[in-house]
């Protein structure tokens, strides 16, 4: 079961996005309680993404994941990033956008900076956490 923090961290990722909401060719797709008019996601090489946004026609990806402390520092949320950067090669433009509460951050950025550093994950441009763009 969906926690109620899960919720409102995809419900500030949501948020984050609204200014998407207005542009032409936008759809969006959520697993999330926290958006019960969306149908939800298919998986992407195995990982069903919390928010997915194709905008201008199919022409741009945009990624949302909600982050809990307990979903931060594992081989899930690794493998999830990996398999969302692969997918996203396929668009003109690209973003993933993590959310977590602030309290997490450090825990968050440190799965990021393994990433870059143990697991060659190089394609850092367009993730932002918290609705800022990396390094953070």
């Amino acid at each position: 079961m969906e926690s109620k923090t899960h919720q409102e961290l995809c419900k500030r990722v949501w948020d984050r996005l609204a200014n998407l909401k207005k542009t032409k060719g936008f759809i969006a797709f959520g697993q999330s309680n926290a958006f019960p008019l969306l149908n939800p996601p298919q998986p992407i090489f195995g990982h069903i993404p919390d928010l997915l946004i194709y905008n201008n026609n199919y022409k741009e990806l945009i990624l949302g994941e909600a982050k809990t402390r307990t979903d931060i520092d594992n081989l899930h949320t690794l493998n999830q990033l990996k398999s969302y950067l692969k997918y996203s090669k396929d668009f003109q433009k690209y973003s993933i956008y993590y959310e977590v509460q602030k309290v997490n951050v450090s825990h968050m950025r440190l799965l990021l900076y393994k990433a870059r550093v143990y697991h060659e994950v190089s394609d850092f441009n367009n993730i932002y956490l918290n609705g800022t763009s990396f390094p953070y």
